[in-house]
């Protein structure tokens, strides 16, 4: 069953006191490998993505992370959300990178502007149709996760 099954998951938030933070320090995040792999009851993730940019850990520092989960077989693409070209150069220069998922909805549309151009001059794929950005981030209905 497993080989007819993708699993993509997203690391480098975390959780104090009610609020969200960005985390994607090298420990961090094979501490979050780890735990998804034992919640998933797999031994790799088809598609791991950094959800944020995390402005106090270097991009290197992530991407070669990221690389070496992958060199290790833990992780079989490697993804990041939420980054900008320059970014993603800079994560580019240290590892390799196979996907993007920009923010991308009715209201947010820069990505065709910058984001999607740099993905078809790359080559990544695009994992589009999130809207996180929704007001106050609970708009069920405009992310698509409405109970009908």
């Amino acid at each position: 069953m497993r080989d007819q099954v993708q699993i993509a998951t997203k690391m480098g938030l975390e959780w104090k006191g009610g609020a969200v933070f960005r985390d994607s320090r090298p420990t961090r995040i094979r501490r979050e490998i780890e735990d998804s792999l034992r919640r998933l009851r797999t031994d790799v993730v088809d598609l791991y993505q950094v959800h944020w940019p995390d402005l106090e850990t270097p991009i290197a520092d992530t991407a070669r992370t990221l690389e070496d989960l992958h060199r290790e077989g833990k992780i079989r693409a490697i993804g990041v959300s939420n980054f900008s070209p320059a970014q993603m150069d800079v994560f580019r220069a240290t590892a390799r990178l196979d996907a993007v998922q920009p923010p991308c909805n009715l209201f947010e549309r820069e990505i065709e502007a910058d984001v999607l151009p740099y993905a078809n001059r790359t080559g990544l794929t695009r994992a589009l149709g999130r809207s996180e950005s929704a007001p106050n981030g609970s708009d069920r209905r405009r992310r698509g996760l409405a109970r009908r």
